[in-house]
């Protein structure tokens, strides 16, 4: 939830995740989002990229030591080789096995579909964020930022085929999902 809640959520999170690996070392869900959390440092150029790649790397191994077979820490992987080892083969592989671990997983769908869209695969993408969106829909406890995020995703990916009209509805819905964000000076 928190990394799309504000501009020092990944930075909150990292706390979160810290200290539940305090008290849990073994916990390998909270690597992953650890190493997530990097990885979003590193998209927002908040932190040395080269020092949020080591680290995400580093937790992702800790995850996958823990549990080879962890969907969040297979998106994670596919994370990593997508953004900062520009392994596209590797990737898609990651991310359908996370998909193969856990069908039921918002995250992994909105995830394949993020690298789907940026290997231009527009209507594979939205297929894979719109599986994400039932999926979240379906949760009570989700934040209304990823299901506004979804949505888009999905009319960017209209916007990215032309499909103009379908677009200006996904964004409509974004922004019907979306808080307004204070501006400040």
């Amino acid at each position: 939830y928190l990394f799309g809640a504000s501009d020092d959520g990944p930075v909150r999170a990292q706390e979160l995740f810290r200290s539940a690996l305090e008290r849990s070392p073994r916990f390998a869900l909270a690597y992953s989002g650890l190493g997530e959390s990097y990885v979003m440092q590193s998209w927002l150029g908040s932190r040395d990229r080269d020092t949020t790649v080591s680290q995400a790397k580093g937790a992702l191994a800790k995850a996958l030591s823990l549990d080879g077979q962890l969907c969040e820490a297979r998106v994670l992987a596919g994370q990593i080789k997508l953004f900062f080892d520009w392994d596209w083969a590797g990737a898609e592989g990651e991310h359908r096995l996370a998909l193969e671990l856990n069908p039921g997983s918002d995250m992994a769908h909105r995830e394949y579909g993020v690298f789907l869209s940026l290997m231009g695969r527009y209507d594979e993408a939205r297929i894979a964020w719109t599986e994400a969106l039932g999926l979240t829909d379906s949760l009570p406890d989700q934040s209304p930022v990823e299901i506004g995020l979804t949505h888009h995703a999905i009319a960017e990916a209209h916007r990215s085929q032309h499909q103009y009209a379908e677009a200006v509805d996904g964004f409509g819905e974004a922004l019907r999902h979306l808080p307004p964000r204070s501006v400040h000076a």
